[in-house]
């Protein structure tokens, strides 16, 4: 077992030398997401008692254009409608028309690594304005004006980041590129007691000198992140704790495609165009309306145990959001005996990928998408009662949040709910569901 795996360190060294960690990365996530589109079939409802509807896939295959000609995918995954193919020709038509227009915008706002021409067609117009751009301005003192939609995108990321006491918190992108390096490097899984911060002392110093300038209070945040309106939209980029670019990012990461999904979901319902739900790469999702007949749509939730085909399905008509977190599918790593698990999901309180809640689901019909994307992140870093009390804030407002949170235990899966979610629940024979409602 020793000299197997020596073997593995070396083969992983000499591929580190071919490929850079990024593209191996990208090559992995590129075969993941095409099983994703794949597997996405399955939102149809196999028992529906109608003869079977088809469905058309709208903008899967939209790219973005980066200043220097890149293409990429939007938000880096598949993002598309799935719209029902009973409905005329003219209605995908046009659904196809507000994705091309929408899509590429709202990606180049959030993207804070590349940069983008305001019009790819006409250089003249020069770049737009976007999340890269408020960061490099960290410390200027400058007012940066942007875009309509990015400052939309910032407030509402601002104000979750107070309101769950930064159990969301868009200040995290340094962070988040440190995790990426450091996991993304094929060698990590077999040799993480010597690399991971936990272990390596010198990891840990840089670690914490990252998570040392992320605005944790609501003080810190307003102080670090301004925002106006004054004949444009305009925002400050104040530096904390003495931060310097390249100490601070904000990562609309959490928050950018759920925001996307209301923008697109607002201007289809304009045009009544509802037949269909919008995927955003499965971890942001919008069902547009009433499927043909009023029949349910059928949302397969995945499982984090490999021995379980599905943790449960949702099954519901009309119009909803859902967005789910989860951490299972980075790398585990054993600390003190326990199974731990590296991701991208961080605890902007101690900078560690979040070790709270393995897997979480959060629907509503009334909450927007970007605030259920943003509180699905939020969730992962939160116990379940400090998740009650989220909820039932929103519920005492009049309005539905439901959570279920989804645990491995004595390799079985747990599904503990909240009451929303009974009436919907498509429950798997082998799977042990609770109602933490019902047991207050």
């Amino acid at each position: 077992m020793k000299r197997f795996i020596t073997f593995l360190k070396q083969a992983f060294m000499l591929l580190k030398d071919i490929l850079t960690p990024r593209e191996w990365t990208i090559t992995g996530v590129t075969f993941l997401l095409s099983g994703l589109l794949v597997s996405s079939i399955f939102w149809v409802d196999t028992n529906s008692s109608q003869e079977e509807i088809e469905f058309e896939a709208l903008g899967y295959s939209l790219k973005v254009k980066t200043e220097n000609g890149a293409n990429l995918q939007p938000f880096h995954t598949y993002y598309y409608v799935l719209y029902e193919k009973v409905y005329p020709q003219n209605d995908r038509d046009m659904v196809l028309e507000v994705l091309q227009e929408e899509v590429p915008s709202l990606h180049k706002v959030s993207d804070r690594g590349n940069r983008f021409l305001i019009d790819d067609d006409d250089v003249s117009l020069g770049r737009m304005v976007t999340i890269r751009d408020v960061n490099e301005s960290l410390g200027s003192g400058d007012w940066v004006e942007i875009p309509e939609h990015l400052y939309s995108i910032l407030s509402i990321g601002k104000r979750l980041s107070i309101e769950t006491n930064s159990a969301f918190n868009f200040f995290v992108g340094k962070l988040a590129d440190y995790w990426e390096g450091l996991i993304g490097d094929f060698t990590y899984p077999f040799d993480y007691e010597n690399i991971d911060p936990y272990f390596n002392a010198t990891e840990r110093a840089e670690l914490e000198r990252l998570q040392g300038f992320i605005p944790l209070s609501e003080e810190e945040i307003n102080t670090t992140l301004e925002l106006k309106v004054e004949d444009g939209y305009f925002a400050r980029f104040n530096s904390f704790n003495g931060a310097t670019i390249g100490d601070l990012e904000i990562t609309l990461g959490g928050i950018a495609k759920g925001y996307a999904n209301d923008v697109i979901s607002s201007r289809l319902t304009q045009k009544r165009l509802t037949h269909g739900y919008i995927s955003g790469g499965q971890s942001s999702n919008t069902a547009l309306g009433s499927r043909s007949g009023n029949e349910n749509w059928t949302i397969p939730m995945s499982s984090p145990l490999p021995s379980v085909a599905r943790a449960y399905q949702i099954k519901r008509p009309g119009y909803f959001n859902i967005s789910t977190s989860g951490g299972y599918e980075g790398v585990p790593i054993t600390i003190n005996g326990e199974r731990v698990w590296r991701h991208h999901i961080i605890n902007p309180h101690d900078g560690y990928p979040s070790s709270v809640q393995l897997h979480v689901n959060v629907m509503s019909n009334d909450v927007s998408a970007a605030e259920l994307d943003a509180l699905s992140t939020a969730l992962m870093n939160m116990t379940k009662e400090e998740g009650k009390l989220i909820r039932n804030a929103y519920v005492a407002s009049g309005k539905e949040l439901d959570i279920a949170w989804i645990e491995i235990i004595d390799e079985s899966l747990t599904i503990y709910h909240t009451d929303g979610f009974e009436q919907y629940l498509g429950k798997m024979s082998e799977n042990i569901y609770i109602n933490v409602d019902a047991l207050s």
